[in-house]
């Protein structure tokens, strides 16, 4: 019997990675899609992200509450929470993305997309045993 309760909760964590990931991409095309603007119409890139970074926390809340985890329990406290785990993320990205445009020479555009990728784990990891956890 703990074996097939394992095995679910296997399958639950995969089906929650899967939708995570689903949202995230619709996430980052929403909020990806407004840095790309904001940068071609010329705001310096490290605004355009911290201008961007607070709609995909409300995106990514809704969504994450509703498909991922089908968290009923949500609360103002949990939405405190997803900020909670976002500044970090911010300044991780932030500081992801001024190293790739200084350092490395990457564009605007490619030092996000990469930055990006290196920040999702994480998130997915501290939303699901963090923020839409039920223990408190």
């Amino acid at each position: 019997m703990d074996s097939e309760k394992g095995n679910q909760s296997l399958k639950t964590a995969a089906l929650e990675l899967v939708k995570f990931n689903v949202v995230g991409i619709i996430n980052t095309a929403i909020t990806y899609g407004i840095y790309s603007l904001l940068v071609f119409l010329g705001v310096i890139d490290l605004v355009a992200l911290c201008v961007e970074y607070p709609i995909g926390i409300l995106i990514s809340f809704y969504l994450n509450k509703n498909v991922t985890f089908r968290f009923r329990q949500a609360s103002f406290h949990t939405f405190l929470k997803m900020v909670s785990v976002y500044i970090p993320s911010l300044a991780i990205n932030f500081a992801l993305l001024w190293f790739f445009t200084t350092y490395a020479g990457l564009n605007s555009y490619l030092a996000q997309f990469i930055s990006l990728a290196i920040v999702t784990i994480a998130s997915f990891l501290l939303q699901k045993h963090y923020v839409f956890s039920d223990r408190s």
